[in-house]
């Protein structure tokens, strides 16, 4: 039997052998046409008017559109014409929420959001760390400070968009993850992803921020809280299948829009789980989940939750940009262990220190072993914790196990073991 998994723009494939091979994997029947999803969402919007009614009723004469970076698939290519058809007086700027990742180049700028589209708007591009593009508008009840990008909250019409899909840690994506961190500040960003640590310090990860968890998971109700205060006139929330195609949209007001959309994810790619087994081989889904480690991580978080104690993982990720970013070097370099990261986290919250954080509990706790088929290098693989393999020697782990579980888009398919 071969197997063909997404490694960047490209495919690996690999002969299984004899093994018996159980593949965690949905396959989404669309009839809808890209088009027909974005219009139907918008036609009939859940909990609000219309998005050109809602223009009219707040007399807006400008608009501010949060859309997501290269890091997300959100088909914004699809749903920018739509958006613009519905506001064709209205002067409106694109606001890309980079939360902290990096500035996107002109390239990239243009391919999420279409060269004609491109031509419509006004382009900004969020900034963490500009005190200036930077406006302070309340607290949550966890005391984190809700500090957002100025031009959102100066606008006439907020729109929301964004693809839901399981997040290690905040549940979801999508949603309020557009304003939290998309156009937070840093340290707006810092105070919410702390809640991922259980109180005291030391005792790890808190088990309700993972994903698929959104009641409960304090990380979530803490975006929701600074959404909230935001208060965004409307969302667009789209859903995209592991070929990067859309297969389903939901829109209207922000919270219920939401909710719908992720119940969507739920059906779609949810996939129930009898047993474990001792090798998962788990590829994040070529580009862009695999653009850095930083990002192909996710499919690491989901797929540990089908391996055994003790077991193997396998991790088919390019990274092609590396490790991600440049604090890399400390959180997986100067850190011996998850006390030790944790305590460091407290003090100063990155996301690739959560991930050095959850890389120490699977080796450490659960005693996994982690190897990943990359263009990372031996040496960046040893410093992330992972092991270096080629292809003959996926082949050999697999063909050697008695079954594996393969997942071919693990970022964002997710195993409910029941």
């Amino acid at each position: 039997m071969s197997l063909h998994l997404p490694y960047g723009k490209g495919v690996f494939t690999a002969d299984t052998g004899g093994t018996s091979i159980r593949t965690l994997h949905k396959e989404t029947s669309v009839q809808d046409t890209e088009d027909e999803i974005i219009a139907s969402a918008l036609r009939s919007p859940m909990g609000t008017a219309p998005l050109r009614s809602l223009a009219a009723q707040k007399g807006a004469a400008k608009a501010v559109i949060v859309v997501s970076d290269i890091t997300r698939r959100t088909g914004a290519q699809v749903f920018m014409p739509h958006l613009l058809r519905q506001l064709p007086d209205l002067e409106i700027t694109v606001l890309f929420a980079l939360g902290q990742h990096r500035a996107m180049r002109a390239e990239e700028i243009d391919e999420i959001l279409g060269v004609q589209a491109r031509r419509r708007v006004c382009v900004l591009q969020h900034d963490a760390q500009s005190p200036e593009d930077l406006l302070a508008v309340g607290e949550t009840t966890r005391g984190t400070p809700v500090i957002v990008n100025r031009a959102a909250m100066e606008s006439d019409l907020l729109i929301l968009t964004g693809a839901a899909a399981y997040h290690s840690f905040a549940g979801f994506g999508g949603g309020p993850k557009s304003v939290l961190p998309g156009i937070s500040a840093a340290e707006s960003i810092r105070a919410n992803h702390q809640l991922v640590l259980n109180d005291p310090p030391g005792e790890g990860m808190n088990s309700q921020a993972r994903a698929g968890i959104a009641d409960g998971n304090p990380v979530h109700e803490d975006m929701l809280e600074a959404c909230q205060l935001v208060q965004p006139d409307f969302l667009l929330n789209t859903i995209c299948g592991p070929d990067g195609r859309l297969v389903g949209a939901s829109a209207g007001d922000p919270l219920m829009a939401h909710q719908a959309v992720c119940r969507q994810v739920e059906q779609m790619y949810g996939v129930p789980l009898s047993r474990r087994s001792d090798l998962v081989l788990v590829s994040a889904g070529g580009f862009p989940r695999d653009i850095s480690f930083y990002q192909a991580t996710k499919a690491l978080s989901h797929s540990e939750r089908a391996v055994n104690d003790g077991g193997t993982i396998i991790l088919v990720a390019e990274c092609a940009e590396g490790i991600g970013p440049a604090s890399h070097e400390f959180w997986f370099g100067a850190l011996q262990d998850e006390r030790e990261i944790d305590r460091e986290l407290r003090r100063n919250f990155e996301i690739i220190g959560y991930m050095a954080l959850e890389i120490a509990h699977l080796r450490n706790r659960r005693g996994l072993r982690l190897v990943t088929l990359t263009g990372l290098s031996h040496d960046q693989c040893v410093h992330v914790g992972m092991e270096k393999i080629n292809g003959m020697g996926v082949q050999d782990l697999v063909s050697e196990a008695q079954e594996a579980i393969v997942m071919p888009s693990g970022s964002d398919t997710l195993p409910v073991v029941g």
